[in-house]
Parts: structure tokens; sequence; C-alpha cells
């Protein structure tokens, strides 16, 4: 009996973690939509999967809206200087294939994929770190030196779920719509904050 009562628990546990991941991605790309509040909504579904891995019961629409709002000024400003350096490097870069320089056109390569997993690494790590965009930048640094293998593991994970999916699995879209973006950033999460809670070095710099 106790048996049948623990898994009719588990299951029904599992149906609401599901229920609000796929409420959480619909809000996600509502929020998206205007561009503007791009970087607000990124911040906000990590805040929201991170009280849904404590309790599968969370009310998920109200932490999201309450971390948007919380977080719209810290999202904007992240997502704008993100958007700018990418703009600036990727500008580079078309000069530089044109003018084919070959040597500049890799060092540019190589900055602007690195800069690509600093952005992956610095929304969700917004959540743990108090400060302005100085101090995240350079906690995000910190993180990125002590945590080097999870961190490209996580970009790789990025790079599967935004460009190889779609261009070779299009048919998994509709994962995309349904549940993929508040998954992927569950798992992000999880990894993110295991190592924060175990590694020494970490601790005593987030803290």
């Amino acid at each position: 009996m106790k048996e049948e009562v623990w898994f009719k628990t588990k299951i029904y546990q599992l149906f609401m973690l599901i229920s609000n991941l796929v409420i959480l991605n619909l809000l996600f790309i509502l929020s998206l939509l205007p561009i503007v509040t791009i970087g607000a909504a990124h911040i906000a579904l990590y805040a929201s999967v991170k009280g849904l891995a404590k309790d599968n019961f969370a009310q998920v629409i109200d932490v999201y809206i309450h971390s948007f709002k919380a977080y719209f000024k810290k999202g904007t400003k992240l997502f704008a200087f993100s958007f700018i350096f990418l703009l600036m490097l990727i500008s580079l870069i078309n000069i530089m294939v044109i003018n084919r320089l070959t040597f500049m056109t890799f060092l540019l390569l190589f900055l602007f994929s690195n800069f690509l997993l600093i952005i992956i690494i610095i929304f969700p790590l917004s959540l743990f770190v108090e400060g302005n965009l100085k101090q995240l930048l350079a906690k995000t640094l910190l993180f990125l030196q002590y945590e080097l293998i999870l961190s490209i593991f996580i970009f790789l994970m990025n790079c599967l779920f935004f460009i190889v999916l779609p261009l070779y699995m299009p048919r998994l879209l509709i994962f995309h719509l349904l549940i993929g973006f508040s998954s992927l950033a569950l798992v992000q999460l999880k990894l993110i904050k295991i190592r924060l809670e175990n590694s020494r070095p970490l601790k005593i710099f987030f803290n």
C-alpha cells in the first residue's frame, strides 16, 4: 500500500513538473516577442526554474511575472551589453573576411565563441550574484576559470539545442515550443548550482 501511494505521488509530481515546464516555456516565448525584453525573460525563466527545482508545485506564473519585473532592469542591461558587443564582433569578422585577413578572422572568431560562452553562463549566474554588471561579469569569468569543462558542456548543450536539432531534426521543434527552453534552463541551473555548492573556491567568491 505504501509503495502504491509512493508511486502515485511520484507520478503526480512528475506530471506537475512537466506541466509547470510547459507553462514556463510558453510564458518565456511570449516574453521574447517585444525583443527588448529578451534579457529580462531569460533571467525570469532561470529564476522560475530555480524555484521549480525545489518544489514541483511552485506557482510558476506568479513567480515568473514577479521575477520578470524584479529583474527587468538587470536583464535589459545585460542583453543590451551582450547584443552590442556581439554586433561589433560580427561586423569586425565580416570586415576581416572581406579583406581576406585570415589570422584576424580566426582571432575574432575565437573571441566570438568565448563571448558566447560568457553569455550562456552569465544569465543563470546572475541569480547568484548581487551587484552591478561589472561585478557580474567578473564573477562569471571566475566561474569559467574554475569550471571551464562544465561551462563548455553547457555551451555544447546550447549548440545542440539551438543549432543541431532545428537543422537536422526539424520535427523536434514542437519540443522546443512546448518544453524545450524551460527544460534546458532547469538542467543548466541545476548543474551550475551543484558546482557553486560543492566547489570550495566558488563558495568563497560567491558567498
